[in-house]
């Protein structure tokens, strides 16, 4: 009865130590993909590159002021004036391997964006963003599995 009962401690040990792994995996790759996001948004004030959010099972629609006319105005030969956003680590500081995250962007114009109306950027930012991270997520796991 002991060695089931020592059998089982050791698959439930195992088990912590794969989520956590997981965990890490997970964590990385949403930071890597905000932080490819946010270079790769177009940017004219940098309006719709500070919107960017992260939401862990559900997401984050919450949207900034937009600038004023006239703070428009008086910054007009000036680009990305408002600055790019600092992911919020604690977010996802008690991530588990059963949660879902969300990047969300709420600004009314980026799917637009997204679709090449910006002179800025070619359009697909997102989608290369996408594909950045995901050539990179053997190393990303790589990385992971040695920092555990």
């Amino acid at each position: 009865m002991s060695d089931i009962i020592s059998f089982k401690a050791d698959l439930n040990r195992f088990a912590e130590s794969i989520d956590k792994k997981v965990e890490a995996v997970i964590r990385q790759i949403v930071i890597e993909l905000f932080n490819a996001i946010t270079l790769h948004n177009p940017v004219d004030t940098g309006y719709s590159r500070s919107n960017w959010r992260i939401g862990v099972n559900e997401p984050d629609e919450t949207v900034s002021v937009p600038p004023s006319d006239k703070a428009r105005a008086d910054t007009k030969n000036r680009t990305g004036w408002i600055e790019a956003p600092q992911l919020d680590l604690s977010i996802l500081s008690n991530l588990q391997s059963t949660d879902s995250v969300f990047v969300t962007n709420s600004v009314d114009y980026v799917q637009y964006l997204e679709e090449g109306s910006s002179k800025q950027a070619p359009s697909g930012f997102l989608r290369i963003s996408v594909a950045q991270i995901e050539a990179q997520v053997d190393d990303i796991v790589q990385r992971a599995k040695e920092a555990a």
